[in-house]
């Protein structure tokens, strides 16, 4: 009978414990402030409707929010999801806005992803730039135990265009080499791990794999994307939590400004960001890790079928 109790017990806490990320509608005459939370608020949109914000939050704490009169609504990940996806254009207005405050706009601008017929011929059906066994990912992820530690860690990096760094268009490096020979380049201003976001996705997801991410849950993804009507091709990565995909693009975090010639310092987004906000893309073309490749276009690769919806 003790134990019974003690793994209740244990259960219990567990559930009022565990953190996750929650969205909150508030009535139209309340800010969070009115809440008394001090955790880190994710986003915050403020439409007529009253004020959105996502905050990640335990059992415990999400159900006094709920007897707040305050609070107008709040939903669980895959409650939230849905009703995100399908934003009003005054919401999606200050999505975007978030995303041209974080500029990035600026691997689109800077041809991170010039040519895919190009990219193609980089790429093979196991990954030569997905390396979760280099020595160099190794010893970044012993310092590393969660996913989100992982993200927090490529967030921390510096974009930097391919024609400031590497004097020339499209040149791909190894995460060893981003990792550790990049803050040297002569022509790296930074003095930091820098590169553009093929280097940056190719890194993340070696990571993830790295710190026991499964092959069939992380990707890289290379597509079209829109950032504020600017068109052109983008790597990001792709994680699958709890019967979904969503978003990680660690390009959000600090980069070097061309134009000004400075160091422009960035907070990057949240982990959870695009849990719940469409990721502006437009057309998909290659999955892969390495493990797992898949061309869309032409329907090829070894991808599972999770890959595939």
């Amino acid at each position: 009978m003790k134990r019974i109790i003690i793994l209740a017990l244990i259960f219990l806490t567990a559930c009022t414990t565990s953190i996750q990320p929650y969205a909150i509608q508030l009535e139209k005459d309340c800010t969070p402030e009115d809440l008394n939370l001090e955790d880190h608020i994710t986003s915050l949109v403020d439409t007529k409707k009253g004020i959105f914000f996502i905050q990640e939050l335990n059992q415990q704490q999400i159900s006094q929010l709920n007897k707040n009169p305050c609070v107008k609504k709040t939903w669980n990940e895959k409650e939230a999801r849905a009703t995100y996806r399908k934003l009003s254009p005054e919401m999606q207005k200050q999505v975007l806005e978030k995303l041209e405050e974080l500029n990035f706009q600026k691997s689109v601008i800077n041809n991170d992803i010039d040519d895919i017929d190009e990219v193609r011929d980089i790429l093979s059906n196991y990954q030569l730039y997905v390396t979760p066994n280099d020595p160099a990912v190794q010893a970044k992820a012993t310092e590393i135990s969660t996913k989100k530690e992982a993200y927090q860690e490529s967030v921390n990096w510096v974009w930097i265009s391919e024609q400031t760094l590497n004097q020339e268009p499209e040149k791909w490096l190894s995460p060893n080499e981003f990792l550790t020979k990049t803050p040297n380049y002569q022509t790296n201003p930074t003095n930091k791990i820098a590169s553009d976001c093929s280097e940056q996705a190719n890194t993340l997801t070696s990571l993830l794999r790295a710190t026991g991410t499964s092959k069939e849950n992380v990707r890289v993804v290379l597509g079209l994307v829109d950032f504020d009507g600017n068109v052109g091709g983008h790597a990001w990565v792709e994680v699958y939590e709890d019967g979904n995909w969503f978003q990680l693009d660690a390009t959000s975090g600090p980069y070097y400004d061309d134009q000004s010639r400075k160091l422009v310092q960035s907070p990057g987004l949240d982990y959870n960001y695009f849990k719940f906000y469409p990721f502006p893309v437009i057309e998909t073309w290659i999955y892969y890790n390495d493990i797992y490749f898949y061309d869309v276009e032409k329907g090829t690769g070894n991808a599972p079928n999770k890959w595939l919806n």
